[in-house]
């Protein structure tokens, strides 16, 4: 079967632990998945995309279901895939695709290139029997975007805009503390600034009226005059403002719940026996 070239990274995970001796891997095993031992080998084991931290005992063996799912399947990965993803990792390490020095940074956290490029191949075929039995099309109704903007509403806040000029003492009115009527003055606008952004120094600019300029503030050796061209109040964000983000992120919970049910199918297909460090049987994670 032909690998998908979408790679989910977030999948990616140890697929070999180290050859040990039979006695070692008896009193090492913590799960047996379907006849096949899983070892506290397999569950410390560095992931290189976690930065070097180990994966959590649950998905240590919801992986190994779907790995083994994938092996039934004939999924295979391309070592050009391999290859690729390599010469990647070693750009983003900044050892560039000749990897001088890439062997030495790996051992730094427990790892070779032979285990990184066994945890790239295993999420490679996980993330392709993810893409066959997950649905790609999520249909989220209406109904539910609806519901979810009434029961969670979301709040623009009060924000201004200001531009600011430069002023030198010969510009201020001595008597007055003003500046005088004949000055040009060249604004420069700023970005919007929320109210709860608003440094202490700069909180007179939720006192400004629409087109006020404020008093003449000194700023180490140099004057500065601000001016409110812009507010907006707090307001609440409407249905059409928030429809992308509501719609995104109830697509991924509706992703997720249906991952939940795939491994939740796969688990009461399988053999799934689960031991603590010191051999005894222990509830599995996975139900």
């Amino acid at each position: 079967m032909k690998i998908h070239t979408k790679i989910l990274l977030g999948l990616l995970v140890g697929a070999c632990s180290p050859v040990v001796h039979a006695r070692q891997v008896v009193n090492s095993i913590v799960a047996i998945v379907n006849g096949n031992p899983l070892t506290q080998s397999d569950l410390e084991e560095p992931q290189i995309f976690f930065g070097g931290k180990k994966r959590s005992y649950k998905q240590m063996i919801e992986e190994s279901l779907l790995a083994e799912k994938a092996k039934d399947w004939k999924i295979t990965v391309p070592e050009r895939h391999v290859e690729k993803r390599m010469n990647a990792l070693k750009e983003a390490q900044g050892f560039g695709t000749q990897g001088a020095g890439f062997d030495a940074w790996l051992e730094t956290v427990g790892l070779s290139q032979a285990l990184v490029a066994a945890q790239i191949r295993l999420a490679q075929v996980i993330a392709e029997v993810k893409h066959i039995l997950l649905p790609q099309d999520i249909l989220v109704p209406r109904s539910k975007i609806e519901q979810y903007y009434q029961s969670h509403p979301s709040y623009h806040p009060e924000r201004y805009k200001v531009s600011v000029a430069s002023l030198e003492k010969k510009h201020i009115d001595a008597d007055k503390g003003t500046i005088k009527s004949d000055v040009y003055l060249e604004w420069e606008s700023l970005d919007w600034v929320n109210k709860d952004n608003l440094s202490n120094d700069m909180a007179f600019v939720a006192n400004l009226k629409l087109g006020q300029m404020s008093d003449p503030i000194q700023e180490d050796d140099s004057l500065w005059v601000y001016r409110l061209d812009g507010k907006e109040d707090r307001r609440l964000a409407s249905f059409d403002e928030r429809y992308t983000y509501i719609t995104k992120k109830l697509e991924a919970q509706e992703r997720q719940n249906r991952e939940k049910r795939v491994i939740s199918d796969l688990v009461k297909e399988s053999s799934v026996v689960c031991f603590t460090t010191d051999g005894k049987p222990q509830k599995s994670p996975l139900g």
